[in-house]
């Protein structure tokens, strides 16, 4: 399962006038995402914009995440992110970034340096 954080957030904030869809992302969250066997996180920390050194994530943001990374335990959890470990702990909080080390310990993958597909022709 794919879910790109920052869509999902906005579709969740989205249903908060419509009991319906409340209900669909609830059992997104709690459901579909605890079953299954793998799921990936994308552009986690994307919400708060390029403003992050001043900002942090909203309670109700830090309840998702916490829900998905709780629901997600013992199961295979893929998160990407352009943030640092640091600005991860900033924007989230201590509880979010323990959760999250426990699914990436001996599994990280660093791409330092490259260039950003999106902006290659800004600068080239």
């Amino acid at each position: 399962m794919f879910l790109n954080y920052r869509q999902l957030l906005t579709q969740m904030r989205a249903s908060f006038n419509s009991k319906e869809e409340a209900r669909k992302y609830d059992d997104l969250v709690t459901n579909q995402i605890k079953q299954a066997d793998v799921v990936v996180i994308d552009d986690l920390g994307s919400e708060i914009g390029d403003d992050y050194v001043n900002n942090s994530a909203s309670r109700y943001d830090i309840d998702i995440v916490t829900s998905i990374y709780d629901a997600r335990a013992s199961k295979a959890t893929i998160t990407t992110t352009n943030q640092s470990g640091s600005i991860l702990r900033q924007i989230y909080g201590n509880r979010l970034l323990s959760r999250m080390i426990q699914h990436s310990t001996g599994n990280n993958f660093m791409f330092d340096g490259m260039t950003d597909y999106r902006t290659v022709e800004m600068h080239g």
